[in-house]
């Protein structure tokens, strides 16, 4: 009975020497994991009873906290549940995908509060492989966990959060982030870990900050010292605003950079969850319309519980792009990508669904009658993220035009006040900028903004929200409602001159082998498919891609790689654009 066992333990047994057992039930994990192929043959109940007693403790009278003196320089095991959760959730040797399941909301449980955030910085396995195995299980199981452990991980940076992006970086927080990234990498090394000769030095980075607190008795942490959870107490001196972490926040960033194929399927899935999240959400509100004042009340609770999960749910993926956009720019500017032209389409679908137009008559009414609870349910919390998408996209672009004029290669310049924090994401030199190479003119967020059929009303209410009644007072995200507007502004000049390109266009005569066969527009980036020897545009046949491997001419398996460029085809479409007709020519032309 692992669960009963757990429910005696919150009942008032002996904390620590349960809290003991369990540490010594991970051990025997840990030594099985070693063995390789006899973990999938441990009972399902022996870890669900090792998670279940670790949060009744959690949860016990007096609660279990790893701030207490006493318990963190007597139950080292603490790291030890850390490394198992950590180690195990995305192990595909578990078959049962419930254990997996309760171990990242265990994780998420956790970093709620930020005496565990400095657990999970102080613990080397956590450093070195629960950022990956994040990315890489965010799929149509264990999406909703990983989403809120990513967001919990990021926040604070985002439009309307206070921070204004990055306003730890001031704070010499990145320094301390930096250095404890060296000591995972050291740690992983040396094979050590907690309680196994993992090093004296570890988590003093981020203790640099704030020896406050418990730590301020001498004879407690001179025992925590002596133990080998030492590290623990230099973690949680740490000050985590928020349950935040600046330390996960740059191993995002880093792996991200470090794997960019793990970045292209994570960003892949996190554009078609948010569609679907938003989807959700529109039928959510539709059967709450249609449920109101004809059921029970208990039937409309259901449903404004289910508006009000897909609301949040959507929130948080946003806010994750947010945080993508603001610290890896390159992963949607790069000229080579399609996460541009999907971000934009995503964008705009939220947009439609809550500003103005058609699609945002349910929320509108949703609003107004008050069937969902307010202070979960509004417009401020799904349109700030994206305000701060488009302004960080923006300024990166901003950045990267600056360092091609000045002759920096992409480590100076920029816009300014905007990004206060200065950092790797303000320069590009580190990489999470973007370099001049990696930028053309169509890659651009005020281009795709004003290519799309996008009602531009939708972009004047992002500007006019009264976004000073839902942000703090002095939040610097109000400073850059200026930028935001000047943004709209421009995104409306191009549009208008794209307009005008494709009317001189379609008012002359197109060589038919310039249009693309699906599409049916002009290409930009012709290639030919191996398979069937058709000639198409290089983001169409892309875009197919991404959910058929084949060619959809000949059904012959196709890949990316196997593109050929058809370099010839391209600059006679090049000359041609250039030799078009001024407006008044083709106007002349097509009157005739």
């Amino acid at each position: 009975g692992g669960k009963g066992g757990a429910t005696d333990v919150s009942g008032g047994g002996d904390s620590d020497a349960t809290f003991t057992a369990r540490r010594e039930e991970s051990r025997r994990r840990r030594a099985l994991k070693k063995k390789g192929v006899l973990l999938p043959h441990i009972p399902a109940y022996h870890i669900e009873a090792l998670i279940d007693s670790f949060h009744a403790l959690r949860r016990g009278d007096p609660p279990f906290t790893p701030t207490a003196p006493a318990l963190a320089a007597g139950a080292p095991g603490l790291h030890t549940i850390v490394s198992l959760m950590v180690r195990h959730f995305a192990d595909v040797r578990i078959v049962n995908p419930d254990i997996r399941d309760a171990m990242l909301q265990s994780i998420s449980v956790l970093l709620q509060y930020k005496e565990y955030v400095g657990v999970f910085e102080a613990n080397p396995e956590a450093r070195r492989s629960m950022v990956p195995a994040l990315l890489k299980s965010f799929d149509s199981r264990f999406w909703i966990p990983v989403s809120n452990i990513l967001l919990r991980l990021c926040r604070g940076v985002g439009f309307g959060q206070g921070g204004g992006g990055r306003a730890w970086a001031s704070s010499g927080l990145a320094a301390a982030a930096a250095a404890a990234t060296g000591e995972a990498a050291a740690a992983a090394a040396g094979g050590g870990g907690p309680g196994e000769g993992g090093g004296e030095g570890e988590g003093e980075a981020a203790a640099a900050g704030n020896p406050s607190g418990w730590m301020e008795d001498r004879r407690d942490a001179a025992a925590a010292a002596a133990s080998p959870d030492a590290t623990l107490a230099r973690a949680i001196a740490a000050p985590h605003p928020d349950s935040a972490s600046p330390l996960f926040q740059h191993l995002i960033v880093d792996t991200c950079r470090s794997h960019p194929k793990v970045l292209a399927a994570f960003l892949d899935r996190l554009f078609n969850t948010l569609n679907w999240t938003i989807t959700e959400f529109s039928v959510a509100m539709k059967e709450m319309m249609d449920v109101a004042g004809r059921r029970a009340a208990s039937d409309t609770r259901q449903h404004q519980r289910k508006c009000t999960v897909m609301f949040e749910l959507s929130v948080t993926l946003e806010r994750v792009l947010e945080f993508l956009a603001l610290e890896i720019p390159a992963a949607f500017l790069n000229s080579d990508s399609l996460a541009l032209r999907r971000l934009t389409e995503s964008l705009l679908f939220v947009l439609g669904h809550t500003t103005v137009g058609p699609d945002a008559v349910l929320f509108d009414q949703t609003l107004k009658a008050q069937l969902a609870p307010l202070e979960k349910v509004a417009r401020a919390p799904i349109l700030a993220p994206i305000a701060g998408i488009v302004l960080n996209l923006d300024e990166a672009e901003e950045r990267a035009t600056a360092a091609s004029v000045g002759g920096v290669g992409g480590n100076g310049g920029g816009s300014g006040g905007d990004c206060s924090g200065g950092g790797d994401s303000c320069g590009g030199g580190g990489g999470s900028g973007v370099s001049p190479s990696q930028v053309r003119p169509s890659d651009s967020i005020c281009t795709e903004l004003a290519s799309s059929s996008c009602d531009l009303s939708q972009l004047d209410f992002l500007c006019d929200f009264e976004w000073a009644a839902h942000f703090t007072a002095g939040d610097v995200s109000l400073a850059r409602l200026g930028r935001l507007r000047d943004f709209v502004s421009r995104v409306k000049t191009a549009r208008a001159a794209i307009e005008l390109q494709r009317e001189t266009e379609y008012a002359r005569d197109i060589p038919e082998e310039f249009i693309d066969p699906i599409l049916q527009t002009v290409m930009n980036d012709p290639v030919v498919l191996p398979g069937s020897g058709q000639v198409v545009d290089r983001e169409t046949i892309k875009r197919h891609l991404l959910c058929d491997g084949t060619d959809p001419f000949s059904r012959s398996p196709l890949t990316e790689s196997m593109l050929r460029p058809a370099v010839d085809l391209r600059t006679r479409i090049e000359a041609w654009r250039e030799n078009a007709p001024e407006p008044a020519a083709a106007d002349d032309a097509a009157g005739k």
